[in-house]
């Protein structure tokens, strides 16, 4: 006895036919309202919110985390931080703790992500994540201590003499990404010039690459410190060489200066700082000085040299108030004033570079400069 199959036929709203068997029709039947119904959901769900900044309470609790005795609360919340970035800077000071304390590797390797993701404003920890790196036991720790480093940028130039062992006797893969890493710390890593000219001219070439990549950005002389000698008061050979040792201390200390001079003093600001009230025993070049280091975009020591009339300011910007002080100040500037007057040009040039080799160093430094020796 042979079965025949029932067929129905149903025709919906809108003229469409659906033709086969009871259960064809019921599954073609249950899909048309599914997808009919899709669209309201969706209209009735809520918006969703985009990304938020962390609030301060989460900072805060992950940094009690990170004070934890035991290794998987310190490794989570650093993650945590790691998530927040930039905005979790307010945590460095507990981060470089932690780092000191952490017994295991996944410990300082979620603590130096953190730091990275952190970027320069956690230099402070470079130092210690330069001797995490120095202790390091194994490849996947070093590279993630590096990597952090890099994105700490020139703040990490304590680092400098363990990445140069880095890069002179690690494995290829940490060779080339001390490299990188020592390129991304700049002017600021000087010193590993020497070893970097090494590894760029032999090895292997994804090594020569990294390491001549660096040389180009270590050795990029910031243009904006040295001497502008407007007004031809310096010799040019003076000139050249005291931007070459500006330069360079500019690029291993934290301050530079910057020495313009002018033959005479421009109309544009005789008439900018003289249509405003002056305070009681500031001149002019004092107050043009004073606008120009109120806007700078450089840590360091402005000097104006106005040759007619004779006139020099020294002044520092905000920044660095605390290592040129007052004092020193105005005897760098009576000291320029006198070897200008006494026709010491030059000397007076190679003042100011001692004045700021004094001051590159660790603390500042706060003895007189020495007297101009007398013309015969």
């Amino acid at each position: 006895m042979s079965l025949r199959k029932s067929h129905l036929a149903l025709r919906l709203r809108g003229g469409v036919r659906i033709r086969g068997t009871p259960r064809n029709v019921a599954l073609c039947v249950v899909l048309g309202l599914v997808a009919g119904l899709i669209p309201l959901w969706i209209q009735a769900q809520p918006p969703i919110a985009g990304p938020s900044l962390p609030a301060q309470e989460d900072v805060e609790m992950l940094r009690q985390r990170l004070r934890s005795p035991f290794s998987v609360e310190v490794v989570t919340a650093a993650r945590g931080l790691e998530r927040l970035g930039p905005a979790a800077k307010s945590a460095v000071p507990d981060l470089n703790l932690a780092l000191l304390r952490a017994s295991f590797s996944d410990e300082r390797i979620a603590i130096a992500k953190a730091l990275g993701a952190i970027g320069p404003d956690a230099e402070e920890a470079a130092l210690n994540l330069a001797l995490a790196l120095r202790k390091a036991g194994f490849p996947q720790e070093r590279q993630a201590i590096m990597r952090a480093l890099g994105k700490i940028g020139p703040g990490a130039r304590p680092a400098v003499p363990i990445l140069v062992e880095m890069l002179r006797s690690g494995l290829p893969e940490e060779s080339r990404l001390a490299a990188e890493v020592l390129g991304e710390i700049g002017p600021a890593a000087q010193e590993a010039v020497p070893a970097l000219r090494m590894a760029a001219g032999s090895g292997f070439s994804h090594i020569k690459t990294a390491a001549a990549e660096a040389l180009q950005k270590i050795q990029q002389a910031d243009q904006r410190f040295g001497v502008k000698d407007h007004g031809r008061v310096f010799s040019p050979a003076a000139v050249m060489l005291a931007n070459d040792e500006l330069r360079r201390l500019a690029t291993t200390g934290k301050a530079g200066v910057v020495l313009e001079t002018y033959a005479n003093f421009p109309a544009d600001q005789v008439s900018k700082v003289t249509s405003r009230m002056l305070p009681e025993g500031l001149n002019l070049i004092d107050a043009w000085a004073l606008d120009r280091v109120r806007t700078a975009d450089y840590n360091g020591l402005l000097i104006l040299i106005c040759r007619s009339p004779l006139q020099v300011a020294v002044m520092p910007t905000p920044t660095m108030r605390s290592q040129f002080d007052p004092q020193s100040c105005a005897r760098l500037r009576e000291q320029i004033h006198n070897r200008l007057q006494a026709h010491q040009e030059d000397q007076a040039l190679r003042d100011v570079v001692s004045f700021l080799r004094e001051r590159s160093g660790p603390g500042t430094r706060s003895e007189s400069p020495a007297k101009p020796t007398p013309q015969p």
